[in-house]
């Protein structure tokens, strides 16, 4: 758990590391440069620094005090100078802060501690440092099993962003009940709890503030970045800058427990999304599919394709082996959800007297922090009749493809030779004039001559090469011949 604004860490994706060098180096050195064009402090910040104390105090003190203390003041100056970080940061919390704020609502801890992730991991969820901290939460390999996340050759629950949180409020809770103050347990997140009680103890200090010269220079300027993210997300509208929104798909998900395994290549079949899609939204399997492990997975993806999901889950989920669909192939899908965008609709909304974003977003059963950012606005803000409050829904809903008869089922209709009606056309399938079972569950031969009448048992073990009674797996295709002769016993 390391922040990305430290002088000692770097995130290893090629994009985005040079920002983070430069503003490693600007905490260090901005005080002794001018800027190439000679542009004073007041004119990049854009504001006068009164204002920017008074929008500071307007956020939750019971946290931390919002100081705008010069490291502070430094941050978002720098951030106002390049704003296409904080652009892009705004735009990856659509997708991620309802999960952080959901989780963190349900733990009973503060909402303001959904920043750190914009601190640790910019809002990448496979951010990786140089001594391997990875995910939104940077947890390290050997301390995650610690906190309840699972890391093998199949899965690494450090890049589910869920678990993720869930495990960094494990150890934001200790923190807390250890240190007594939510400032030291947001130092602790950096430092660790033991450097964040000796800086306590060596202080007399109960708070970050009084405590801070006793900290690692690092954590000197992390609480201070944890502010400057909070005030730049906050209040980015205030400083013009727009938000960089990915594309609804990649702002609308929904999540689901899935207990079965599940292959990311069904999944695209299933949802007519790419596997390179499905994977950026799961990083954390690391072979293609869900192992199936007790207790179940994680699966995120567009709320739009979801009903087709649960249906083929309903449908085949249980099968030890996926069957075999007609549907598309996946090398024929798009490279993204980006060509999704007319499955949504822009809903307008108008305020009544009395409400506020927070009251809107309850009762749109939406995130507090989507509605801001959809409409470029503070949770703060106060909403007069004439806002048009925006939103997003989704218009049309991917539904599983329903499987169509093959071109021989016309051909003994043509010859007026009918499928029985106690036949289930989800299990079994026609060619020419032959039926085809495929077994929802484990099953003998002999359970399944006690099936069908006027099937001969020596040929229908011939014709299977079946040599035994033995158990039969789900998935298995059977054989069980002219369909003019096989009728399922009810």
């Amino acid at each position: 758990m390391k922040p990305v604004f430290s002088a000692r860490l770097l995130h290893k994706n090629p994009h985005a590391w040079p920002w983070r060098l430069a503003l490693c180096w600007m905490i260090v050195l901005l005080p002794l440069v001018g800027s190439a064009k000679s542009v004073t402090a007041a004119e990049v910040m854009e504001f006068a620094e009164e204002e920017v104390k008074e929008r500071l105090a307007l956020l939750d003190q019971s946290l931390l005090e919002h100081r705008l203390d010069d490291a502070v003041r430094r941050l978002i100056q720098y951030h106002l100078r390049y704003p296409n970080q904080t652009a892009r940061n705004v735009g990856r919390a659509v997708a991620y802060f309802p999960i952080f704020e959901a989780e963190l609502a349900a733990a009973g801890l503060p909402a303001t501690l959904k920043y750190l992730p914009v601190i640790e991991s910019a809002l990448l969820p496979r951010a990786l440092s140089r001594v391997g901290a990875e995910g939104l939460w940077q947890f390290m390999p050997y301390t995650a099993p610690e906190y309840g996340l699972r890391i093998d050759s199949l899965v690494d629950e450090r890049l589910d962003a869920q678990l993720a949180t869930q495990a960094a409020i494990r150890y934001l809770q200790s923190a807390h009940e250890y240190l007594g103050d939510w400032s030291l347990a947001i130092a602790a997140y950096n430092c660790g709890k033991g450097r964040a009680n000796r800086a306590k103890r060596r202080s007399g200090g109960r708070n970050f503030w009084s405590a801070r010269r006793h900290f690692p220079r690092e954590t000197r300027n992390y609480v201070p970045a944890f502010i400057a993210a909070v005030y730049l997300t906050e209040f980015y509208a205030a400083h013009g800058i727009a938000p960089d929104l990915p594309s609804l798909d990649e702002q609308l998900l929904e999540r689901m427990v899935v207990y079965e395994p599940l292959s990311f290549y069904r999944i695209a079949q299933v949802t007519d999304l790419s596997v390179e899609f499905i994977q950026q939204l799961n990083p954390a399997y690391l072979r293609g599919y869900l192992p199936g492990y007790r207790g179940g997975h994680n699966l995120l993806l567009p709320e739009r394709v979801m009903p087709a999901v649960r249906t083929y889950l309903t449908r085949y989920g249980h099968l030890q082996d996926e069957p075999a669909l007609p549907w598309a192939s996946v090398l024929q899908l798009p490279p993204s959800g980006l060509s999704y965008q007319d499955d949504y609709h822009r809903i307008l909304s108008f305020p009544t007297p009395g409400d506020s974003l927070e009251s809107i977003a309850e009762r749109l059963q939406l995130s507090v922090s989507q509605l801001s950012i959809w409409n470029n606005l503070s949770p703060l803000d106060t909403l007069t009749g004439d806002d048009a409050i925006s939103y997003y829904r989704v218009a049309n809903y991917r539904r599983l493809p329903e499987r169509s008869a093959p071109a021989e089922i016309e051909l003994l209709a043509a010859n007026q030779t009918h499928l029985p009606e106690s036949i289930n056309t989800a299990q079994h399938e026609l060619t020419a004039r032959t039926i085809f079972l495929t077994l929802t569950k484990r099953q003998k031969p002999s359970q399944v001559l006690e099936r069908y009448q006027n099937l001969d048992a020596k040929t229908f073990l011939l014709v299977n090469e079946i040599e035994d009674d033995g158990t039969l797996p789900a998935g298995t295709r059977l054989e069980l011949g002219a369909c003019s002769t096989v009728v399922n016993k009810p």
